[in-house]
């Protein structure tokens, strides 16, 4: 069996990533994480909104912060 990530290792390449501007990386990272079963942190949320932000990726921007929302009113 091999070694399962943590979500900080997820948001040190989500940050990679932002900074980079590969956005088709930042999704893939975002739905591996999902798949893994583990739960986004702040750290997380902070990586995808600079990535969709810095590219004016608004939709993007959106469906981050309905997702923080949701996980907020829990």
């Amino acid at each position: 069996m091999g070694k399962r990530f943590e979500v900080d290792t997820f948001n040190k390449l989500l940050h990679g990533w932002a900074q980079k501007g590969n956005i088709m990386s930042i999704k893939f990272l975002w739905n591996l994480l999902k798949t893994e079963g583990l739960e986004p942190d702040m750290g997380t949320y902070a990586a995808l909104l600079h990535g969709y932000g810095k590219y004016g990726n608004k939709e993007g921007v959106q469906t981050i912060l309905d997702e923080m929302k949701r996980k907020v009113s829990k």
